[in-house]
């Protein structure tokens, strides 16, 4: 793929909203970006005009709604909980695409989208422009899912596992992985896609190995530059360590090494 330049501009908030006790959502105009941006891709925003917090923060690309960008995210830290008291028609400085994107050209396969938490968001964009045969999301509890209303216009299936039972099957979202290879029936037709907390894509590429299944993972690492050159969200590979943001952040299973 042509390595795209990234833009940087201003943007006004059209909504900032909760969907549930954990997830918002925001969302801004941006022609320029929604244009060029593909699944896989995040951005770096400056949520205040000011030095506090200095650093820009990374958000996966969630949806794209002809020039609008929606952002899915929960409040973790500093950054995410100012963002989280913006309101519509405030303004945010928005960086991107940046990164590298999931692979686009797959035929034969069926894709299942694997996601943790906050970890789904890259795949309702990936669902937007490829066929995703089942979204697999889990969390802690009802509180860390998508609503059902946030798939829509998506038609692949839906399964949800929360560790308190609270919603869809209890247990992790590899319990769901599982329901899909029994399902399914041949696990080498499937093909992943995964993002979430370090232990559940653990867990789900150590899966991914034994049934011999291929796929790409989105590594959520720690960022602060976002462009390569701080050199902090280093990935462990074959090939060395490459950094999550420049290199990254979506890697193929094959290329990666966990601990």
């Amino acid at each position: 793929m042509r390595k795209i330049k990234p833009v940087d501009e201003w943007v006004t908030i059209r909504e900032n909203i909760r969907l549930t006790p954990r997830l918002l959502k925001v969302s801004f105009d941006f022609p320029k970006l929604a244009k060029i941006a593909r699944p896989g891709q995040f951005l770096q925003m400056a949520i205040e005009d000011a030095r506090d917090p200095f650093l820009r923060r990374p958000f996966t690309v969630y949806r794209v709604k002809r020039n609008t960008i929606e952002i899915l995210y929960e409040v973790v830290g500093k950054g995410s909980r100012l963002l989280s008291e913006k309101k519509k028609g405030e303004r945010l400085k928005i960086m991107g695409p940046l990164g590298n994107t999931f692979t686009m050209s797959l035929k034969k396969r069926i894709h299942v989208a694997v996601g943790g938490g906050v970890g789904i968001a890259p795949f309702i964009f990936l669902g937007q422009r490829m066929p995703v045969h089942y979204f697999l999301m889990g969390a802690r509890s009802k509180e860390g899912l998508l609503p059902n209303a946030e798939f829509r216009g998506l038609t692949g299936k839906k399964i949800f596992a929360t560790e308190d039972g609270s919603c869809g099957m209890k247990g992790f979202v590899t319990a769901a992985l599982e329901k899909v290879i029994r399902e399914v029936g041949d696990a080498g037709k499937l093909y992943l896609f995964v993002c979430g907390p370090k232990k559940m894509l653990e867990a789900v590429m150590e899966m991914a190995e034994r049934f011999g299944i291929e796929g790409e993972a989105s590594m959520d690492e720690r960022m602060a530059c976002g462009i390569g050159a701080c050199l902090g969200c280093m990935v462990k590979t074959r090939d060395g360590y490459k950094t999550s943001c420049k290199d990254g952040t979506v890697f193929n299973f094959k290329d990666l090494l966990v601990d």
